[in-house]
Formats: structure tokens, sequence, C-alpha cells
């Protein structure tokens, strides 16, 4: 709780990271944020913050100059999960509580 990383009661908390040299757009459930380059890393440790119901959620993250990669998340009520976008463009998601 003291990290603001706890969900909201019932929900699953997804935190967005990105390690790459450009802005990374992610879209889920209707949804668009922006991760700026280097958010959720040394610089500027707080990326932006999804709270999401529990279960399936696809998603799609944007890069300049690549395809769109799409994946589908399965959370829980009460987890907490990071998606740190990585330096090559891939998608790393880490359970995180």
């Amino acid at each position: 709780a003291k990290a603001d990383i706890m969900p909201k009661a019932g929900q699953a908390r997804l935190m967005l990271g990105n390690m790459g040299a450009g802005e990374a757009s992610l879209t889920i459930n209707k949804q668009t944020v922006k991760i700026a380059a280097g958010a959720g890393g040394p610089n500027s440790p707080k990326g932006p913050m999804l709270d999401l119901p529990p279960g399936k959620h696809q998603y799609a993250l944007r890069l300049s100059g690549r395809p769109v990669h799409t994946e589908t998340l399965t959370v829980a009520a009460g987890e907490a999960w990071g998606l740190l976008v990585g330096p090559s463009g891939d998608v790393m998601p880490l359970q995180m509580y």
C-alpha cells in the first residue's frame, strides 16, 4: 500500500513502463495510454497505471516503426502487474503482487 501499487477493491492494477528510446502507446479495454520513453525506469520511477476488472484482457502495443504487438493478460482481483516495454520493443509482463 505504501508503494501505491495496490489496486482499488475488486480490481487489478496494471503499472506501465517503457525502457525504449521512443514513446509507446498501449490500448486495453478501449483505453489508450501513452507511455513516455524512460517511464517506470530509474529517472522516472512512476509510470502510468490502470485499474482493471478481473479477467482476460487483450492489449495492443504500438511503437513507431514497428508492427502492432498484441497479447492477452489474465488478472485477478487484488493483483498488481507491471507491463514493461523493453529497449528492443518486446513486452515483459511481471506480477508484482
